[in-house]
């Protein structure tokens, strides 16, 4: 399981971003605060095994880059796969896991945004 930060909780836009211009186009284009912002890339064979994020302030959304199939991420109690070009957001405070028996590398962009239900008075970055 590999990752490339591109912005931080806490720490803001990361140096990394000069190597990505065009990625960085889009994501100030679209006018979200994103509060994380990472690459994310795992190889055929890939178990994640299941865990949760830290609360359920943020929701987390993956941005399908790379998948030719194998790849599947579990949230509680449903299977979803990827499709390239396509999002799929869940709570990251819910159980989850990924598992990929494809045989081509699965690449998402993840980024993280504040849950909509949540009061700008406790948004925070932590």
């Amino acid at each position: 399981w590999t990752e490339l930060r591109l912005k931080s909780s806490g720490y803001g836009f990361l140096k990394n971003t000069e190597f990505f211009p065009k990625t960085m186009k889009h994501i100030r284009e679209c006018g979200q605060d994103f509060t994380s912002i990472k690459f994310s890339a795992i190889q055929p064979g890939t178990h994640i095994r299941m865990h949760t994020g830290p609360s359920n302030e943020r929701l987390r959304i993956h941005l399908c880059l790379i998948h030719t199939g194998g790849a599947r991420i579990r949230v509680g109690n449903d299977w979803h796969t990827w499709e390239e070009g396509k999002a799929i957001i869940f709570d990251d405070s819910w159980e989850h896991e990924v598992i990929h028996t494809g045989k081509d590398l699965r690449a998402v962009l993840i980024m993280d945004i504040w849950h909509p239900e949540l009061p700008e008075s406790q948004r925070k970055v932590h």
